[in-house]
C-alpha cells in the first residue's frame, strides 16, 4: 500500500501580551495576564540579579501574592527549568538579531560606498575623459575593489 502524503498550511496570530499590551485579552484570561505579570518580574530582576535567582524570587513572590501560585506551587522546579531557559533564549535572540542589524547594516554601508565611488568615476571618465582602469587609477581605488565597482559603470 502506498503512503500517502499531506501538507498542512499553517496561519498563527501571535499577540503581545508584555505589560500595557492587549489589556482587553489579559482581562478576559487572567491565567495569560497573571503569566505576563510572571514574565515581566523575572525580566526586571534579571536586569540586577542572575537569571537563576530571579526566577527563584519571582516564583517565591507570585506565590505569595496568588500570582499563578498553585501551578508555581505544583510544577516549581518545571517553572524554574522553563523560566531559565525561555530567558536565555530570548537573550540569545536579542544578541542575534543585533549581530543580524549590524552585519546588514555594515553590508548596506559597505554597498553604499561602492555607489558612490562608481558614481565618482562615472563623473571622473566623463568630465576628463578617462577610461574606468585611469578613472579608478586617479580615485586610487585598490584592485580587490575594482570587481564590484565594474558591474554599476
Amino acid at each position: 500500500m502506498a503512503e500517502e502524503q499531506h501538507n498542512l498550511e499553517l496561519t498563527a496570530t501571535l499577540l503581545n501580551i508584555n505589560p500595557g499590551k492587549n489589556e482587553s485579552l489579559k482581562t478576559a484570561c487572567r491565567t495569560l495576564a497573571d503569566y505576563s505579570e510572571y514574565t515581566a518580574r523575572i525580566r526586571e530582576k534579571a536586569k540586577t540579579l542572575p537569571i537563576e535567582q530571579a526566577v527563584e524570587e519571582t516564583i517565591d513572590s507570585c506565590i505569595r501574592e496568588g500570582i499563578l501560585a498553585e501551578f508555581l506551587k505544583q510544577n516549581r522546579s518545571e517553572a524554574i527549568n522553563m523560566s531559565i531557559f525561555e530567558y536565555d533564549e530570548e537573550k540569545h535572540m536579542q544578541q542575534e538579531r543585533a549581530e543580524h542589524y549590524a552585519n546588514g547594516h555594515r553590508d548596506g554601508m559597505a554597498e553604499g560606498s561602492i555607489k558612490k565611488l562608481s558614481q565618482n568615476i562615472k563623473s571622473l571618465m566623463q568630465t576628463m575623459d578617462l577610461s574606468e582602469e585611469q578613472a579608478m587609477d586617479a580615485l586610487q581605488v585598490p584592485k580587490s575593489d575594482r570587481k564590484a565597482v565594474k558591474p554599476l559603470l
